[in-house]
């Protein structure tokens, strides 16, 4: 039996370069563990397809495709689908987009995995032998994230990745941001894989440098704290995502940087504290990110920062403030979105009932499109400005002074990372650098 699965792209990855494609990216986690968790009695000959290293060719033989989609991704997603299933080619659909949207994902699938995968993927294959697959299969509700099988990552082309090891420890959030997709997904709820599971993974890993992909590493403090005090004679460098109150917490960080962390992901999101209050990130002191980037690189972490842009309280002025703001805080790497009311989400209905939403065309709520009403300015302002603090910020100048800031064993990673990006930002469609600022 042949089974295909595969991770497709948004759109804008075209923009992206060669060089980027290849070397400022990650291995993704969710297709090798879909492949280990295939029964062995099955005897399946399994290929995994990630699109942001390479094409999906639609003339591949397969007995079985499987796609995970994000609302991004989606339109791509429903276009293989279509294309394999024309061929006569079953196709099942997972992912955040599926389980959010299932009536519109099963038009393109013959069956549709709503939530994790875990269990209901190998029950699905057991009736997919028997010829009785059914349409929806759904995650129970005593869902727990324990006694999985390690994914099986030489299935993945790990030459090509900046970080080939990745893995999770967590799943979920238990914030409650408004805007957040996973909210829609699995509410509040917070899933912990056992410790020791955890670090078993971990030894069986070779590379030196890893990468969690949780959504937040320290959403249960004291079981980061035992986690990575364990981890700590493994030597091994991490990076991974946390949210910026982690630098208050001087016990935990510190247990982190024993245990390897050389760069944390956080979402900073904007600079006033009145809109993050309201968007459920009252946890984030926008008056102390200036301290917080200086207490982590203190610690030897390098911060990657998020910026989101298109809150009912932003103006012009907010890209102005934000860009002054990242000129002087010393971050080492940017990245730049715009406010995303995702389909499925609370935030999405709400949107919709004030008449806000603007498209339903899914590749366009990618972060770098605007797909909804903006309160103080046009859509076609947010997006432009979007794109004038992207090139501002990855201008060759300030690229190389981020590069020169950053902590020397961990320069080479941060200045791919920088330079790439600024490639991309200025692959995408867009407006020229402007004599008269950022408006």
């Amino acid at each position: 039996m042949k089974i295909l699965l595969i991770h497709p792209q948004n759109y804008l990855h075209s923009y992206r370069t060669g060089i980027y494609r290849r070397v400022a990216s990650y291995s993704p986690i969710t297709m090798p563990l879909l492949a280990a968790l295939v029964p062995k009695e099955i005897n399946a000959d399994i290929r995994i397809v990630n699109e942001m290293i390479e094409d999906t060719d639609p003339e591949t033989e397969a007995d079985l495709v499987g796609i995970t989609a994000i609302a991004g991704t989606s339109s791509k997603a429903y276009q293989l689908a279509d294309t394999f299933r024309s061929r006569g080619i079953p196709v099942v659909m997972g992912g955040l987009h599926a389980t959010m949207m299932k009536e519109e994902a099963l038009e393109h699938a013959d069956s549709v995995v709503c939530g994790y995968a875990e269990k209901t993927w190998p029950q699905l294959l057991g009736d997919f032998c028997a010829g009785k697959m059914k349409r929806v299969y759904r995650e129970n509700s005593d869902y727990s994230f324990k006694e999985l099988p390690c994914p099986r990552r030489e299935l993945s082309r790990k030459s090509v990745y900046m970080v080939a090891d990745t893995l999770e420890l967590t799943r979920g959030c238990p914030r409650s941001c408004e805007f957040c997709v996973l909210r829609g997904f699995t509410g509040c709820r917070y899933y912990k894989k056992p410790i020791y599971e955890a670090i078993d993974e971990v030894k069986s890993l070779k590379s030196k440098m890893i990468l969690f992909l949780d959504a937040n590493l320290v959403g249960d403090k004291e079981y980061a704290a035992e986690f990575f005090t364990r981890m700590e004679p493994l030597k091994k460098w991490w990076a991974g995502c946390a949210t910026s109150d982690i630098a208050e917490d001087k016990g935990l960080l510190r247990i982190l940087v024993r245990s390897g962390c050389k760069g944390l992901l956080m979402g900073f999101e904007t600079l006033c504290q009145d809109t993050l209050d309201c968007a459920g990130k009252g946890f984030n002191d926008a008056a102390k990110y200036k301290k917080t980037v200086k207490v982590l690189h203190d610690h030897g972490i390098a911060v990657h920062a998020c910026f989101v842009f298109g809150f009912d309280s932003d103006t012009r002025e907010t890209f102005e403030k934000t860009y002054e703001f990242v000129k002087s805080s010393d971050i080492d790497f940017i990245q730049y979105t715009l406010y995303t009311p995702f389909p499925g989400t609370p935030l999405f209905r709400k949107m919709e009932k004030e008449g806000r939403i603007l498209t339903r065309n899914w590749a366009l709520f990618n972060g770098q499109n605007c797909v909804f009403a903006p309160r103080t300015m046009s859509s076609g302002d947010l997006e432009t400005n979007l794109r004038k603090i992207q090139k501002y910020t990855y201008g060759l100048g300030s690229t190389m002074a981020r590069i020169r800031r950053c902590p020397p064993l961990l320069k080479p990673l941060f200045a791919a990372m920088n330079l790439n990006y600024g490639l991309y930002t200025k692959k995408i469609p867009g407006v020229r650098f402007a004599a008269g600022g950022l408006h």
